[in-house]
């Protein structure tokens, strides 16, 4: 008998202690649902960065030719060359030996930010940093072990403009040396698509041949030397 009631007030003890922990897993959900998944733990609802890789070390290209031949005959015969292209001729000097032109280029044809990697849940990624219109999503920073099921999307947009200084030196009668100079600035915009609604980001770097310029979060842009070798590969 007393075996009985043991059993009996074994089963009432389990019971109790089941709808205890059933009763705090639903108060933890319900609070979880009322303060919503984007604040629920969340310091905020900025996007975690993507990986980044930076542009790999790579010895600098070519900025110059020499043409053996007279300055006279390569400035005149370069000249038509520029006017075939999509580049603008702001000014040249031939007393100087200086044409100054005008750039808009596809950022990945003319410079390296390296590599980008997002990794939020079911919406891996790679692309170029350069890539000039890119959608990725990312998840929301955060210690929730569930916050990657509420990915952040994120358009890209990078374009590239600037200049390019192209300098014609005699060296001799029958030589003549022509060096390429770009000014490059690069330009990125970013909107993100919040739980609070599109927020729009801005950001530009400045930089020259043979030298890189760096965002505000760290991505690295370079020449990579192909701007350089085509307008190089104009003169004549």
């Amino acid at each position: 008998m007393q075996t009985a009631m043991r059993k009996v007030i074994s089963k009432k003890g389990f019971h109790k202690v089941r709808r205890a922990l059933l009763g705090a897993l639903a108060a933890i959900f319900l609070t979880s649902c009322a303060i919503g998944p984007w604040t629920a733990g969340l310091p905020s609802a900025e996007p975690e960065p993507p990986l980044y890789t930076a542009p790999a070390s790579r010895d600098d290209a070519p900025d110059f030719v020499i043409v053996n031949a007279p300055f006279e005959s390569v400035w005149s015969q370069t000249i038509p060359e520029f006017e075939k292209t999509f580049y603008v001729i702001n000014n040249m000097d031939k007393a100087s030996g200086v044409i100054n032109v005008g750039f808009s280029e596809d950022p990945e044809r003319a410079v390296d930010c390296g590599q980008l990697r997002s990794q939020a849940f079911l919406h891996e990624a790679d692309f170029a940093a350069a890539d000039a219109n890119q959608t990725y999503y990312a998840a929301p920073k955060g210690i929730l072990p569930w916050r990657g099921l509420f990915p952040i999307k994120i358009n890209r947009k990078v374009s590239i403009d600037g200049r390019a200084n192209v300098v014609f030196e005699e060296l001799s009668p029958t030589s003549t040396r022509v060096t390429v100079t770009a000014h490059y600035v690069v330009i990125r915009d970013d909107v993100i698509h919040g739980p609070k609604g599109p927020i729009a980001s801005h950001g530009s770097i400045a930089f020259a041949t043979g030298s890189s310029g760096k965002f505000a979060d760290g991505c690295v842009c370079k020449p990579n030397g192909r701007l350089e070798g085509m307008i190089l590969g104009l003169v004549k």
